[in-house]
């Protein structure tokens, strides 16, 4: 599971074109540099390919940071 950890911290990183070692899982991702509605949906679409799993919008929305996804793709994924 560790390594999905990190994953997703890159993935963001690379999404969102900043630094991952600016980035943990505790980071509200709306407050990260770059994040816009656009970078939103990439992002939700990037982790949907790396993982076949979709986050619906209303899920997105009840999530603040990282974390959130993370627990949220580990739940998906059991």
């Amino acid at each position: 599971m560790e390594n999905k950890i990190i994953n997703l911290v890159e993935l963001a990183a690379n999404e969102l074109n900043i630094s991952a070692e600016m980035l943990t899982l505790n980071n509200k991702f709306r407050e990260l540099p770059n994040w816009s509605s656009l970078n939103a949906l990439l992002f939700v679409a990037k982790i949907n390919e790396e993982t076949g799993i979709l986050i619906s919008s209303a899920d997105l929305a009840d999530m603040i940071t990282l974390s959130d996804i993370h627990h949220y793709l580990i739940k998906k994924l059991a």
